[in-house]
């Protein structure tokens, strides 16, 4: 009897070994690189927290893989993950340089400032950088109206560079002549910007004879970006249509068994608004008029605003007075403007509906295409050695590379190519590589007349400011 139990239990051990020998194998039948495929390629908040919580060891197993978790942490704002990629003692590998600088860009397009503040704060870890005047510059671009990210960038953070004046100054320019920006916005934006713009281009501005040409079209332009759209028939191609009529033909999905809202509906619940925020009479007047500018006549919504009044009072009505203020506001900005040129009914309707970003997870997945867009035109302007502050970018990215003006155009030329063309698939954006060749190609025409100066300049510049951080130190 002691024999058999004896070997019964010898049994249940090997089969318990055995079992758990069998399961190795299963828990890794998803390979590292698929995972990874899949953060990559993942534009859902959730998608990308299920991965991040799953596999995070794959995730910090190389260089390349470590920064692209930590920018879909940080443009999702999951703030925890951030955190724990900055302080995590036994990980290999933590963000870089560009991880750095990368993930402040997406947290900036994204207008996440407390991720933007914690990348911009010093940590007690010193192997992991700031962002540096690159990344400061870049994420600059992407602040999009943002009050609260142009105030943080604006700010000054401890070994964290402002802003560079050229894109101040750019910046500066887009919202003088941008009239689609809100009045109150605008006063907010510039009043937080001229302090830093020089007094000759303040007195140009005021004289009329800014330089921001074209910029005032920039919500056209986002509006009427192509996307790709899976049709409704299983077996049928994607089709390509304008972002915005797109974000209609989803609303209209929404509200298929539903009853729109009626005329008078929203004409009260406009008047209603109208009448708590603004009291003082002009004020009230002007906001009237301006609410059923371009409208057929004053009681007759345009069809964009009946679909969305009805997608946001059904759907997200938590989301409804956030949206209506700046329907409103906007509407405000172009009846106000609507002897200038530039200020059109068409933009009043396209910001009917572009302000239903970061509302519904559908249609903030169809915004993704002008959103990489505008990324990836910020950084080519950035490295536009045509401009007076592109080659000075161009020059920190080769000195980051360990090249000098000592190399030839044949040995930095290549590593900066392999760097914008990681940069951009970092967005998630396609391009034709004749994009990149243009801009390679005025590199390589210009290196040994701009690059090269630009080089001398900067690695000047760094040695004077490591002398400058060692007698501080010093001291101290």
């Amino acid at each position: 009897m002691f024999i058999n139990l004896f070997l019964l239990i010898i049994f249940y051990i090997v089969s318990l070994e055995t079992a758990m020998s069998s399961e190795a194998p299963t828990q890794k039948m998803v390979s590292d690189e698929k995972v990874f495929d899949a953060l990559y390629k993942a534009d859902k908040r959730e998608t990308v927290l299920q991965l991040l919580t799953k596999y995070k060891h794959v995730f910090t197993s190389d260089q390349n893989r470590v920064n692209r978790a930590f920018c879909q942490a940080s443009r999702f704002n999951l703030f925890t993950f951030v955190q724990e990629f900055m302080i995590t003692t036994d990980a290999a590998y933590k963000p870089n340089q560009q991880g750095i600088n990368d993930a402040l860009m997406w947290a900036t397009s994204k207008g996440h400032t407390n991720i933007m503040e914690y990348l911009m704060t010093r940590h007690e870890d010193v192997s992991i950088p700031l962002p540096n005047q690159e990344g400061v510059d870049i994420a600059f671009q992407q602040t999009l109206e943002k009050v609260n990210c142009v105030r943080l960038l604006l700010t000054p953070h401890e070994g964290v560079p402002l802003p560079s004046e050229a894109e101040i100054i750019a910046e500066y320019r887009v919202i003088i002549v941008d009239v689609d920006i809100a009045p109150d916005r605008k006063r907010e934006l510039l009043a937080l910007l001229e302090p830093h713009v020089p007094e000759a281009e303040r007195r140009a501005q005021r004289r009329g004879n800014g330089v921001g040409q074209g910029v005032a079209h920039r919500v056209h332009d986002y509006a009427n970006t192509e996307v790709a759209v899976k049709s409704d028939k299983s077996c049928s191609s994607p089709k390509t249509m304008r972002v915005n009529d797109a974000v209609i033909q989803i609303i209209e999905n929404h509200l298929k068994k539903t009853t729109l809202a009626n005329a008078s509906e929203i004409t009260t619940r406009l008047t209603d608004w109208i009448d708590e925020k603004y009291q003082k009479a002009t004020a009230n007047a002007l906001a009237r008029q301006a609410m059923s500018y371009g409208w057929t006549d004053a009681n007759t919504p345009p069809r964009n605003l009946i679909l969305v009044f009805s997608f946001l009072t059904q759907h997200y009505p938590d989301h409804f007075d956030v949206w209506l203020r700046g329907y409103i506001t906007e509407s405000i900005t172009a009846y106000e403007n609507r002897v200038n040129p530039l200020s059109c009914v068409k933009g009043i309707d396209e910001r009917i509906i572009t302000g239903l970003r970061g509302i519904a997870p559908d249609i903030d997945a169809l915004y993704e295409t002008p959103e990489r867009n505008e990324m990836v035109k910020s950084i080519f302007t950035n490295y536009n050695i045509g401009t007076p502050d592109g080659a000075i970018q161009v020059a920190r990215v080769l000195l980051n590379h360990s090249i000098t003006a000592s190399n030839t155009a044949e040995e930095a030329v290549p590593i900066f190519e392999q760097f914008l063309t990681e940069k951009i698939a970092s967005t998630g954006a396609t391009l034709d590589p004749k994009d990149i060749e243009n801009i390679i190609g005025t590199i390589r025409d210009g290196y040994d007349s701009i690059i090269k100066p630009a080089l001398r300049e900067q690695k000047r510049k760094l040695a004077a400011d490591a002398a400058e951080a060692r007698m501080k130190i010093k001291q101290k």
